[in-house]
């Protein structure tokens, strides 16, 4: 009778231990709030660093490193148009990007291309006026 007393304490433990876990984790929390892991190339660019990448309704953003990386965290359940944009660059934007329950959405990509073309190498021409070359 011991013997299952104490084997009974020790499941009630165990049952304890598990739902403590799984209420810290969020198991149970159905508001678990997801992520958005993506990139931004910049055409004509090697460096894609200051691209704000954002999500409109939101005060959720981020700024894209070096390579054009980018992580924003803790985005609500819901339905997001998430749009790039940075100065000199059309804007980009990804609509119907949905977050569920401690969803994970990796790989969005964003690709910006500039307003203008880059301007192109001025050459310089000399020429000698007629008179000039009259007097040589």
């Amino acid at each position: 009778m011991e013997k299952i007393k104490g084997l009974m304490g020790n499941i009630l433990l165990l049952l304890i231990g598990a739902s403590l876990l799984a209420i810290t984790t969020g198991c149970f929390d159905r508001e678990a709030p997801g992520a958005l892991y993506g990139t931004v190339e910049l055409v004509g660019q090697q460096d894609a660093s200051g691209v704000l990448v954002s999500i409109e309704g939101t005060q959720l953003s981020a700024t894209t490193d070096q390579n054009g990386s980018f992580t924003i965290m803790s985005i609500p359940i819901g339905s997001y148009t998430v749009i790039a944009a940075k100065q000199g660059f059309y804007s980009e934007s990804k609509t119907n990007i949905t977050i569920t329950v401690g969803s994970v959405i990796a790989n969005i990509s964003f690709k910006l291309t500039p307003t203008s073309p880059p301007a192109l190498p001025q050459a310089v021409f000399m020429f000698k006026l007629p008179q000039e070359v009259a007097s040589e």
